[in-house]
């Protein structure tokens, strides 16, 4: 999940340390012919009128990711 930096206050995760953690997923992901939904990329599109938190969602944004993820299991056939 992207986080919003500058809003980090009591734990800091940059986005660098992010991307590092998924790189390393996705290759785990890949060795094992496991699907991945690349669900990060459309959650930075995300603006903060969709966040809770500096790294949770509202309802609003959790309803935006959830109907990524229908499209995603509907366009591979899994629902």
């Amino acid at each position: 999940t992207p986080v919003v930096e500058e809003e980090a206050t009591t734990i800091y995760r940059s986005n660098a340390e992010v991307d590092l953690y998924n790189d390393i997923a996705r290759k785990v992901m890949k060795r094992h012919n496991i699907r991945v939904n690349e669900l990060g990329e459309f959650a930075k599109t995300l603006t903060k009128e969709y966040r809770r938190d500096w790294v949770h969602y509202n309802d609003e944004g959790c309803k935006k990711l959830a109907g990524e993820i229908v499209e995603y299991l509907k366009n591979e056939k899994l629902l």
